[in-house]
């Protein structure tokens, strides 16, 4: 095929030098359907109030694409944005839910209606959290607001967290961003299978190197930075994951 007649019809090649890996490769000629990702149809998830449009945040009004929840998750500001990436790293969070409800409680003299920002469902139980930049969490009334919330939640037996940039603008939030990108579909279960048996031969190995070894096959990554995500494969995510070696967690992943 000739240059031009490539361009046109978006073909691309992959270049000799590119790794091959021949488990994958019998794999797909076998399977051909093992090497696409199944795509995933992903629905706004619904909040509790009308999302706040007004003044500078609208530039950051949008959805995030939550592996977790397989929904589209709505975000009010960049750094609820960055509590998304935070939340889909953490493998105890079963799930989570933006603008979950009303809650009315008593501060400042009197009841008034708060809305909590996340609502976590955790393996060990639930959890409110509220996000804000830390330059908006030092007034009287604020602090008043979440002394008031964190009361309601352990009557309940929730737990109550404030977070902040400090928290959420962080080395673990960039490697979570990472290991999303490669997530943009969901894996055939064969695929998985076989992925599993090809680590159990290969790691511990670099990160850096599993990114080069899989660059031929986008399926093969995906099931890869699930694993990572899903704590099946282990890392230091206060690291940069660049830097790191990825090893097994439980072997009863393995099963």
């Amino acid at each position: 095929m000739n240059e031009t007649k490539k361009k046109i019809l978006g073909y691309s090649e992959i270049p000799p030098d590119v790794p091959r890996l021949e488990a994958f490769d019998a794999l797909f000629v076998d399977d051909p359907s093992c090497e696409l990702l199944i795509p995933t149809k992903l629905t706004k998830q619904a909040v509790s109030r009308e999302v706040f449009r007004s003044g500078f945040r609208t530039h950051f009004i949008g959805y995030f694409a939550s592996r977790v929840n397989q929904a589209l998750v709505t975000f009010e500001s960049a750094l609820e944005k960055h509590a998304c990436r935070y939340f889909e790293s953490y493998s105890e969070i079963l799930s989570y839910k933006t603008q979950p409800y009303p809650v009315n409680v008593y501060f400042f003299d009197k009841f008034r209606t708060v809305y909590p920002d996340f609502e976590l469902t955790l393996k060990s139980g639930h959890a409110l959290i509220d996000i804000r930049y830390i330059d908006n969490t030092k007034s009287p009334k604020f602090k008043a607001r979440c002394a008031a919330l964190k009361q309601y939640a352990a009557q309940r037996g929730y737990s109550y967290t404030l977070l902040t940039e400090q928290e959420l603008i962080t080395t673990r939030t960039d490697n979570s961003k990472l290991l999303l990108s490669f997530c943009k579909g969901s894996p055939h279960t064969r695929l998985i299978d076989d992925v599993k048996t090809w680590l159990n031969s290969s790691l511990p190995m670099d990160f850096n190197e599993l990114v080069r070894l899989t660059s031929a096959y986008p399926s093969v990554r995906a099931v890869l930075a699930g694993m990572i995500l899903d704590g099946a494969l282990l890392i230091d995510w206060d690291l940069p994951i660049q830097s790191q070696s990825v090893h097994f967690g439980n072997d009863s992943w393995l099963a």
